[in-house]
């Protein structure tokens, strides 16, 4: 029997997992075309000592549950996945880049207590407030072109952001 596209993806993630853990490396970078049908992160993830970064752009993700664990990761890109909840990533509090760009997220909840996150890529998601972004007082960067936020009200008061594009610009 032929091997699906998805399959053939997850196979090469594993083999790009083992070539991380032993070169340690501590950046894993899934997001060439060969993972592009990619549609789960292989439990082996966790395996790797100190990984800081890992790149699942441009996949099928969207269950984000392996990576539960990696309390250590600093960047996170998600752009363009079938991620949706981002409940997993809430004990993540060394995170300092999150990159959910082109994504049905919606709900920032789960990002309230991550206080290192310094930068937010929101672009083309379905979130439509930031109640719960105004916590996060590292902000020095966010995102938010293309959504449905009308009032930057809420992060006001984060001092250090720099990086915000006018809400006019926003999908109204």
């Amino acid at each position: 029997m032929a091997e699906t596209a998805a399959e053939a993806a997850y196979s090469a993630a594993l083999d790009e997992i083992g070539r991380v853990k032993r070169e340690g490396e501590t950046e894993l970078r899934l997001s060439d075309e060969v993972y592009h049908a990619l549609d789960r992160i292989p439990l082996e993830v966790a395996d790797i000592e100190g990984l800081a970064l890992l790149a699942l752009n441009n996949t099928a993700v969207a269950d984000l549950a392996p990576l539960a664990g990696l309390n250590k990761l600093e960047q996170l890109f998600l752009d363009q996945t079938n991620t949706s909840n981002l409940t997993h990533l809430a004990g993540h509090t060394s995170l300092r880049g999150l990159y959910l760009g082109h994504t049905a997220v919606s709900d920032l909840a789960p990002l309230a207590n991550l206080v290192a996150l310094e930068e937010l890529y929101l672009t083309r998601t379905a979130i439509t407030e930031l109640a719960h972004v105004s916590p996060l007082a590292s902000l020095k960067s966010l995102w938010i072109t293309q959504t449905a936020v009308h009032d930057i009200g809420p992060i006001s008061g984060l001092a250090d952001l720099h990086g915000l594009l006018p809400v006019p610009w926003t999908r109204r």
